[in-house]
């Protein structure tokens, strides 16, 4: 198992228990680029890719 996938594995265990912030930061680029928190946490629950 290479490095990153440990890692997606280790976000993607704390997103599905609801054990995460999300920074102001992250917040505004969200809202900049039009999206929800729960398009990010499916994205990431789910291994979909939003954008390139």
């Amino acid at each position: 198992m290479t490095h990153e996938h440990t890692i997606l594995e280790k976000i993607r265990s704390l997103v599905i228990s609801n054990s995460y912030r999300i920074t102001i930061h992250a917040i505004r680029h969200m809202v900049e680029e039009g999206f929800s928190e729960g398009n990010i946490t499916e994205a990431i629950e789910n291994g979909k890719i939003l954008e390139n």
